[in-house]
């Protein structure tokens, strides 16, 4: 995965997206924790479609599993993305 853009969370962990491994023409996202040796850890840095992550945020809301504010924080980001969508 050549990473195309990256958001830093802290601790050796990290958000990225690019084109998938799989397909050029798919987007995708990747969970990664760098390793020691400054890798990332197969086992808990999987990419996967953009395409599921709407389909797991909602099965993960529909069952209340975020907290009261990471529930918050997810319905604020869909809002500011549908303005800047429909602007």
């Amino acid at each position: 995965m050549d990473v195309e853009a990256k958001h830093i969370v802290g601790k050796g962990h990290s958000i990225e997206f690019d084109n998938s491994t799989w397909d050029k023409k798919q987007k995708s996202v990747r969970n990664r924790y760098t390793t020691a040796k400054g890798g990332f850890s197969p086992h808990s840095s999987s990419e996967m479609p953009i395409t599921d992550v709407a389909s797991m945020a909602i099965q993960t809301l529909n069952r209340d599993f975020l907290s009261l504010n990471d529930a918050l924080a997810v319905l604020d980001a869909a809002v500011r993305s549908v303005r800047r969508k429909v602007t």
